[in-house]
């Protein structure tokens, strides 16, 4: 939050321009002693001391201890005017979240219901990015996804990914519905369909078999898009929709390569065996 990252080791050596970019820990944990601070600096949570500071080795958990500390002070009485100030920047177009805030903001989302709105209403896709999406309520999690949809309005690309556990723990049976009704929307953008497919895959909503299979053997799809939910179609589906697959996937000539690789990446040996593969 203050944008330094290290802490002064203890009765250690520094010289005075390292140490304004530097954290005072006896500031930050008042109730410990020196002793216990030097301790706590030691352990394998910090990278090894170099000129007389240390720093936590992997930011994300900077950030989760960032919201934690927010949590704490709002529980204490923060008012909600401050912890807005704290979190966001106010631009000419409007509030923003700060990079560096995104995954602050997103773990704070889970708990309170204010900060969860103002990112939503800030930067809702904060809430695919970073935090615990399996903390939020179904109905939130539908409204991210609405969002991310919403965001591809008159463009084709966002040019962003998300990471894969992120959507797995996105994914709740209670989605499926609304995945179904976001595929099977008239001229969807690859890449929105991509993350949709991949949060079938890996949250293996079994709800989303049929959509899924009709995509495949869609050829009216994009080759990219098709072999995406072949490998959907391939985790969640029945045996009897693998079938349709293969079936239909045979029938086709000229089959496109992406299409083709797919297939037997997700498809063989069962139901695609090696006799049907090479007939």
């Amino acid at each position: 939050m203050t944008s330094k990252a290290s802490f002064v080791i203890p009765d250690g050596e520094l010289d005075p321009e390292r140490a304004t970019t530097s954290l005072d820990p006896q500031a930050v944990l008042p109730d410990l002693t020196t002793g216990e601070i030097a301790e706590l600096l030691t352990l394998p949570l910090f990278d090894e001391a170099t000129y007389g500071r240390v720093r936590i080795h992997h930011r994300s958990v900077s950030e989760y201890l960032s919201a934690r500390w927010l949590w704490s002070l709002i529980q204490g009485g923060l008012h909600d005017s401050e912890v807005e100030r704290l979190l966001f920047q106010q631009t000419p177009s409007g509030p923003a979240l700060p990079p560096e805030l995104v995954q602050t903001a997103a773990w704070l989302a889970a708990e309170s219901l204010f900060i969860r709105d103002r990112v939503m209403a800030v930067a809702p896709l904060a809430l695919l990015e970073g935090g615990d999406p399996s903390s939020l309520p179904d109905e939130t999690r539908r409204e991210v996804l609405h969002k991310l949809a919403g965001q591809y309005k008159g463009r084709r690309r966002l040019f962003t990914s998300f990471d894969r556990v992120a959507l797995r723990r996105l994914a709740t049976s209670n989605l499926a519905q609304t995945i179904n009704e976001l595929l099977l929307m008239p001229a969807q953008p690859a890449e929105l369909m991509d993350t949709l497919l991949q949060i079938i895959i890996e949250g293996r909503l079994d709800g989303c078999a049929s959509v899924v299979t009709g995509i495949a053997v869609d050829r009216a799809r994009l080759p990219l898009v098709r072999a995406d939910a072949i490998e959907a179609a391939a985790a969640i589906g029945s045996p009897a929709d693998k079938e349709t697959t293969v079936h239909a996937l045979l029938g086709e000539q000229d089959i496109d390569p992406e299409i083709g690789g797919a297939a037997v990446e997700f498809l063989f040996p069962a139901p695609l065996d090696t006799t049907r593969l090479l007939a």
